[in-house]
């Protein structure tokens, strides 16, 4: 049994008419839209902008607008340095690495900064060891550069405690968990 074919013109040609349908339509839409949109006049009795020069009391009322932002910023610079104020600050992982024998700590500063100080102090019993490191500035956050401390130099099996103290300048933020290490 033999299948007919179809003749390939017949597609072509019912292609183009589609293509030109929509070409038609989208001419239409488009010269509609632009004929209902509204001129722009330069008539004096719309254009409601005064353009001539500030008065003696515009200039005045804007001199005390001026001064009431100054006096208002300055207060407010005031209350700021004797509010305690804190920065949120969470470890977010801190992960014993068996390849590397490293204890690897990282964070999360809910500020958006690359001034200011990361302090790591690692607490097991008597011994202490205090780690610092820069902070790294992200899209909407910050972070410590990071911390991985040797295990087998620095640290022993155990319960550490880990308390991670950010400053930027006179804000502080910390936060504390405890991590055993096998």
């Amino acid at each position: 049994m033999k299948i007919k074919k179809q003749p390939r013109n017949i597609y072509i040609i019912i292609s183009i008419a589609v293509l030109m349908v929509l070409s038609l339509v989208s001419l239409s839409i488009l010269l509609n839209n632009k004929k209902s949109a509204t001129p722009v006049t330069d008539d004096p009795s719309t254009n409601t902008v005064d353009y001539a020069p500030a008065t003696k009391s515009q200039q005045d009322a804007g001199k005390d607008q001026k001064q009431q932002t100054i006096d208002s910023t300055k207060s407010s610079d005031t209350q700021n340095t004797t509010t305690n104020q804190s920065i949120g600050v969470i470890i977010t992982s801190a992960i014993q690495n068996d390849k590397t024998n490293t204890l690897n700590i990282r964070s999360l500063i809910d500020t958006v900064t690359n001034n200011g100080e990361c302090t790591l102090t690692l607490t097991n019993g008597t011994k202490t060891i205090t780690k610092t490191s820069d902070i790294q500035a992200s899209a909407s956050s910050s972070t410590c550069k990071g911390f991985d401390v040797d295990i087998d130099s620095e640290l022993s099996t155990g319960t550490w405690h880990i308390k991670l103290l950010v400053t930027i300048g006179n804000i502080t933020g910390q936060a504390e968990q405890d991590k055993v290490l096998n």
